[in-house]
């Protein structure tokens, strides 16, 4: 596992993961971390149908089984570009002394998770109707690390192949924090 800073110096705000050694999944190499890779995948108009269209993604199943195909992946990639500047603004606020803010915008991923430690997050990109989902676990009460990026059509994130893709990723990284005993901003370490 790789954490990587947003901006030079950083101790609290917006962190980046890289897997590593991970037994279930890894970081292509061509990419630094998973939010580069998230990012440039969903800029991919064939990556984006592929998804939708999958066994598996919910679609026929879910809210949005009315859509065509073409219409879906359209909103996807019109989304994206919302999601990329929202994503853009918390990592420049992230350079702020207060953070409250920060965790305004991202909610845990399930009721139960706000029991837990670190907490698996998500970020909407609208208030109501986001087809992509932020992803992330909140390390103490000023860090977040971002695991990837992901198309939700299915009503529970196990019921799609890659929204458990992420799930995963979010597991294996609580799992690497609690191993390392990683509980605030000031343990994490670049290498």
């Amino acid at each position: 596992m790789k954490i990587y800073r947003t901006f030079d110096k950083q101790t609290k705000g917006v962190y980046l993961a890289q897997f590593v050694n991970c037994t279930t999944y890894k970081t292509p190499s061509s990419y630094e971390d998973e939010l580069s890779k998230s990012l440039d995948t969903l800029q991919d108009p064939f990556f984006v149908r592929k998804s939708i269209s999958a066994s598996g993604s919910g679609w026929k199943k879910g809210k949005h089984k009315e859509k065509s195909l073409d219409k879906l992946t359209s909103l996807v990639l019109e989304e994206l570009d919302d999601l990329l500047e929202d994503i853009n603004h918390i990592l420049e606020r992230s350079q702020e002394e207060s953070l409250d803010w920060l965790l305004d915008n991202f909610k845990p991923l399930s009721d139960a998770d706000v029991l837990h430690k670190p907490e698996r997050i998500k970020m909407y990109t609208y208030p109501y109707g986001s087809l992509l989902r932020l992803y992330g676990v909140q390390v103490g009460l000023d860090c977040v690390i971002i695991t990837g990026i992901s198309i939700k059509m299915a009503r529970y994130m196990q019921d799609g192949k890659l929204t458990q893709i992420e799930l995963n990723k979010m597991d294996y990284l609580r799992s690497w924090l609690l191993d390392n005993n990683i509980t605030n901003c000031d343990q994490l370490i670049e290498e």
